[in-house]
């Protein structure tokens, strides 16, 4: 646990830490949990930023605190960003962009684009949100008109990632979502660009 951590802790819930990251177990994402993870989240990230971490791995175990880590990690985010989101099926990947627009201050209703390849949220910037699990071709990912939202300059979170690998920009913030030892568990990684997110 990085010093200092224990005085961030509030006297509510269960906190642990693994690899510096806050881990919440059996606790309710109430607003005032929110702003408790809000700002350990943001006082260890400048803490890992100073000692050169390449990645942050937190562990979630509900749907609602993964859409907290999104919440939290949106204030990170500005226009140009893009949000590689890797993971199998049922991992929480539109959770984490659930989070992700209600940490923006955008109020729509948030789901996967499986069909419609993407939906696009408003906000400024403007949230778009792609599904590439049925890319499977240059031919494919053109017709989704990625390449135009990635000129306009809008915040992209791309879920199937790993189907355009090959086209995400160098700098794109690449997070991954994997089960843990039980079933409500998610192990989230977050990297962006060989550095720290």
């Amino acid at each position: 646990m990085p010093v200092g951590a224990k005085r961030l802790l509030p006297r509510c819930g269960n906190v642990i830490f693994h690899k510096g990251w806050p881990c919440v177990y059996g606790m309710i994402a109430s607003n005032k949990v929110y702003s408790y993870l809000k700002a350990i989240y943001a006082a260890l990230l400048q803490r890992s930023e100073r000692t050169d971490n390449s990645m942050h791995t937190i562990h979630t175990n509900s749907v609602q605190e993964t859409e907290a880590v999104g919440r939290a990690f949106a204030t990170r985010l500005h226009g140009g960003c893009v949000v590689a989101l890797f993971g199998g099926m049922g991992m929480g990947k539109t959770a984490f962009v659930r989070g992700l627009a209600q940490g923006l201050g955008i109020d729509a209703e948030v789901t996967s684009p499986t069909f419609a390849l993407v939906h696009e949220y408003g906000g400024s910037p403007p949230l778009c949100h792609f599904d590439m699990y049925r890319v499977n071709s240059w031919d494919g990912l053109y017709s989704t008109g990625f390449f135009d939202y990635l000129d306009a300059g809008g915040i992209l979170a791309v879920e199937w990632s790993e189907n355009i690998e090959g086209a995400l920009p160098e700098d794109a913030i690449r997070v991954s979502f994997q089960r843990g030892a039980f079933e409500s568990e998610r192990i989230i990684t977050i990297e962006k660009g060989g550095e720290s997110a």
